[in-house]
């Protein structure tokens, strides 16, 4: 696979300033100064040295002659995201194109009309991404016939891990091993609690089990594998994680919420942090080890399942208000096509942010004397571009990760409901009227603060009077008319 990338790369290279991403004339002939600019936003984790400006500049000097367009890119601090598109949306302001990257957010970005549909585009000028997402990815982005969205080329697979700093673990004999359920990592963590007071056991967590069926108002359990819809927020099994998270708060195992972080990825990065709960994906240690500058390692806690939630996460898509969607279009298919634009917005310029240690393999490594700490541009966020499967692998990765991580997701079960979505209209008030009270008690829940047991009797009052179950017998209705069609949409 890696011999293959480096043959389009050279290919691409080469061609680069003769024909554009769409194979037709890139705008020759027209001043680079007369094209009109894209607005691109992505997400950035933060750092307190950070050279995005230079990759920016670098991004449009490359890429302008291209698509026939400058490129104005803009980063955003992933815990701000949300937030920035929050913006965007009551302002009716959206960027030309960006990463989209919830389910939630695509779902209300084309309820609210401000996505494209994209399939005249991607016909016409984005050829190359197809091919590299597949039917099944494309599939996962359609809504009343229509593409909305193109998929990045990332691990889609979700399962339960907690990842954690193996030099913290060596130095106070914690036995990893022994580590097969929230219980042992409980037990795990108290012992680290009581042999030192200034590590953080726990940084963040995000535990999910079930196939959320697009909003978490009606779900499957145990990974989507019953069809049965039911209300999250009354299962045993949300009660148990909700008591298990607020044992770990008033133990004290947890990061305090006013801790003032700037980004997640000082989570990873900072040396008093232990471990964090989350998703595994093949990878993940490999990339959070180049991150954190020290050996990450992942203890499973769950087999790897497969949501049509999972799939729609960490897209692509167009605003329907671009005055540019032509050229927007060009830029996402250099993403998927062209390993220059993705090596430069993945890894930042060679010979300033990392230098080729093995031409052959197309293997990567900061230049001598850089470190993360002291990098402009460590970010290694390959699945926020596009296809980082034609980019290069940092040193100390597998030479085959790409194939790992494709081998990881088609072993993965899927979820029942794998390549359903509903129509939430039928029944559009209730989910608001749900909405609503969750986001007032579940922060309560989910964070560990409060009775477990009350709130959740408050919660669950709360949403039956709000109309959840009108909202988990159409999703049902739904699902059963889905599945009895073969699953068909």
């Amino acid at each position: 696979m890696l011999k293959r990338t480096l043959i389009i790369s050279i290919a691409l290279v080469f061609t680069a300033a003769l024909v554009s991403c769409d194979g037709q004339d890139a705008a020759v002939g027209s001043p680079v100064d007369d094209l009109p600019t894209i607005s691109v936003v992505t997400m950035k984790v933060g750092t307190g040295n950070f050279d995005g400006e230079m990759i920016a500049q670098a991004l449009d000097d490359y890429a302008a002659p291209l698509i026939g367009a400058h490129i104005s890119l803009e980063y955003v601090e992933n815990e701000h995201y949300n937030q920035v598109f929050s913006t965007y949306i009551a302002s009716n302001s959206m960027p030309d194109t960006f990463l989209v990257w919830s389910a939630d957010l695509e779902t209300q970005l084309i309820e609210n009309g401000q996505l494209a549909p994209l399939d005249e585009l991607l016909s016409e000028y984005g050829s190359a991404i197809p091919p590299f997402v597949g039917e099944e990815l494309l599939s996962a982005h359609v809504y009343g016939g229509l593409i909305y969205a193109v998929a990045n080329m990332m691990n889609r697979a979700q399962c339960l891990c907690f990842e954690y700093r193996k030099n913290i673990a060596d130095t106070f004999g914690l036995d990893m091993a022994s580590v097969e359920s929230l219980e042992d990592l409980t037990a795990v963590l108290m012992g680290l609690k009581e042999k030192s007071d200034k590590i953080v056991p726990m940084s963040s967590f995000n535990i999910r089990t079930w196939d959320p069926l697009s909003d978490s108002l009606g779900v499957l359990m145990h990974g989507g594998q019953s069809t049965k819809v039911v209300n999250l927020y009354d299962t045993e099994e949300y009660r148990y994680i909700c008591h298990v998270i607020n044992r770990w708060r008033a133990d004290g195992l947890l990061l305090d919420r006013d801790y003032g972080l700037t980004s997640i990825n000082n989570f990873v990065r900072s040396p008093e942090f232990f471990g964090k709960l989350g998703n595994y994906g093949r990878g993940l240690s490999y990339v959070d080890s180049s991150d954190s500058g020290n050996p990450i390692e992942c203890v499973i806690l769950g087999e790897p399942f497969i949501t049509t939630d999972a799939s729609k996460r960490g897209c692509w898509g167009i605003s329907a208000g671009s005055k540019h969607p032509v050229e927007s279009m060009k830029f996402l298919n250099l993403m998927y096509s062209d390993p220059n634009v993705v090596n430069l917005l993945i890894f930042g310029i060679e010979g300033v942010h990392y230098e080729i240690v093995d031409p052959q393999k197309g293997v990567i490594d900061f230049p001598e004397g850089m470190t993360v700490e002291s990098s402009g541009y460590a970010q290694f966020r390959g699945y926020h571009y596009g296809n980082q499967f034609i980019g290069y692998v940092w040193n100390g990765w597998p030479e085959d990760l790409w194939a790992q991580t494709l081998d990881f997701d088609a072993q993965a079960m899927r979820s029942a409901a794998y390549g359903f979505s509903y129509d939430l209209l039928p029944v559009v008030e209730q989910i608001n009227a749900c909405r609503k009270i969750i986001s007032e008690f579940t922060p309560l829940l989910e964070e560990g603060y409060g009775d477990v047991d009350a709130i959740l009797l408050e919660l669950n009052t709360g949403l039956k009077e709000a109309g959840i179950d009108q909202v988990i017998t159409e999703k049902q209705r739904q699902l059963d008319a889905w599945l009895a069609a073969g699953g068909i949409q």
